[in-house]
């Protein structure tokens, strides 16, 4: 028998071997391949549950939602409110600020409104324009001596916010378009020799 028979006597054993093999290859999976597909299903059902069956933690537990108040209970308050907010922005304006009505003996505005003489920050006890301006940068910020004036002036209730409108300004615009925009929980807050005017009088 020539060399090449007997290659394709060997090809020809070796498949039938092999099928009989890959038969039983298929049968197995064929069998095994539905309980791989429910142990998948079951494992990912599992990790879905294992969150829900854990115990809260504080940071994931909400706190119950207050219930609104009504605007007439919230009006109430904020009026109550009211003059104990605007005694503590005075009490630090004036820390601040010299606002006293001195105004130049000359120059005025626009509208004849006299300007008012400055400077108008307060410095710590004892201390001078003079003073504060012999000392280097570094001096006044580690001796605390940088003038509060100069840092920015919170709002009188921050909480709430909003805008604060000089009265001869609130007479205008009720005048011009019949808006009242007097607030109730709060008023303005400088006093009005302070505020530019195109009237000889702010109040």
């Amino acid at each position: 028998m020539s060399t090449s028979q007997n290659a394709e006597l060997d090809v020809r054993r070796t498949t039938r071997l092999s099928r009989p093999l890959m038969s039983r290859i298929r049968s197995v999976l064929s069998l095994a391949w539905p309980g791989f597909a429910v142990i998948v299903v079951i494992a990912l059902a599992g990790w879905q549950l294992v969150p829900a069956q854990q115990k809260p933690t504080p940071e994931s537990v909400q706190p119950p939602v207050a219930a609104a108040d009504d605007f007439a209970t919230v009006m109430a308050r904020m009026k109550a409110a009211k003059p104990e907010i605007q005694k503590k922005h005075a009490v630090l304006l004036e820390a601040r600020y010299d606002l006293a009505d001195r105004p130049a003996p000359a120059g005025a505005m626009s509208g004849g409104k006299l300007i008012q003489q400055g400077p108008r920050t307060r410095l710590a006890d004892g201390m001078t324009w003079a003073k504060l301006a012999a000392f280097t940068p570094d001096e006044v910020r580690d001796r605390g001596l940088f003038p509060a004036g100069f840092l920015p002036l919170p709002h009188p209730n921050h909480p709430e916010g909003g805008m604060l409108f000089p009265k001869f300004h609130i007479d205008e615009i009720k005048k011009q378009e019949g808006r009242d925009l007097t607030r109730f929980d709060l008023d303005f807050d400088l006093r009005t020799t302070s505020c530019p005017s195109s009237r000889r009088r702010c109040a």
